[in-house]
């Protein structure tokens, strides 16, 4: 949102809303896993606190 109050982007379809999505982090087995994927995992939390789509 503060790229379209700075007016760096532009708002095209006002009225047209996407419906609400769930995002899910599926790793493979943890035997194997980088230990990327789990600071990836993390940065998403923390990214989508409180979750943006949601906010008043």
């Amino acid at each position: 949102m503060d790229e379209l109050r700075a007016g760096r982007l532009v708002e095209i379809l006002p009225a047209s809303r996407m419906p609400d999505a769930d995002i899910l982090a599926i790793p493979g087995p943890r035997e194997g896993r980088p230990p990327r994927m789990a600071c990836f995992a993390d940065i998403l939390k923390q990214a989508l606190k409180p979750v943006p789509w949601r906010q008043g």
